[in-house]
């Protein structure tokens, strides 16, 4: 095959909300989960891993990996008919995982995953129409994400090999 053909993809999210106080305080939550993954035209696992040599496992074709997941919640407050204020928080987790094999040169034991986790984001605002032409507003948002490139295949004492018609 000379394209890649899909091995995986769903998107799966939905949400909940709904006063807490009548006319006061309001919640909402939602969670999504996102997976797409391809197999890699003429690509495969090494079937001798450990080994200076790389042995195409015609069973195991190579594929990638790209998930997401979020989590967030929620909360709004009138706290007088002419202040509100709303605070969020998310939280995300994803990997492009067996990063770059896509340009045909790697076998997956030789990419990485680019793993991103602890990501997370907090906002919080204020509102107040002072007259019908004007609104106040005011907020914040803290986003903080740490990124991760994670060895994908093989163990700290296999030895590394480049093959010139592979890479």
């Amino acid at each position: 095959a000379s394209a890649t053909t899909l091995r995986k993809l769903y998107d799966v999210g939905g949400g909940v909300g709904g006063p807490i106080l009548k006319d006061k305080l309001w919640f909402f939550f939602s969670s999504r989960y996102w997976t797409s993954s391809s197999f890699q035209p003429g690509n495969y696992f090494n079937k001798t891993q450990g080994t200076i040599f790389y042995t195409p496992d015609l069973t195991r074709p190579a594929y990638d990996v790209n998930y997401y997941r979020e989590l967030s919640g929620r909360l709004t407050w009138q706290a007088t008919p002419r202040n509100k204020f709303s605070g969020s928080y998310s939280t995300e987790k994803n990997c492009n995982c067996f990063y770059n094999i896509g340009s045909g040169t790697f076998a997956p034991e030789a990419t990485g995953d680019d793993f991103y986790k602890p990501n997370y984001r907090v906002q919080g605002t204020w509102t107040s129409p002072v007259t019908s032409k004007l609104l106040l507003w005011a907020g914040f948002t803290v986003v903080s994400g740490r990124g991760n490139s994670i060895y994908t295949g093989g163990t700290g004492t296999d030895i590394t090999a480049a093959a010139l018609t592979r890479g």
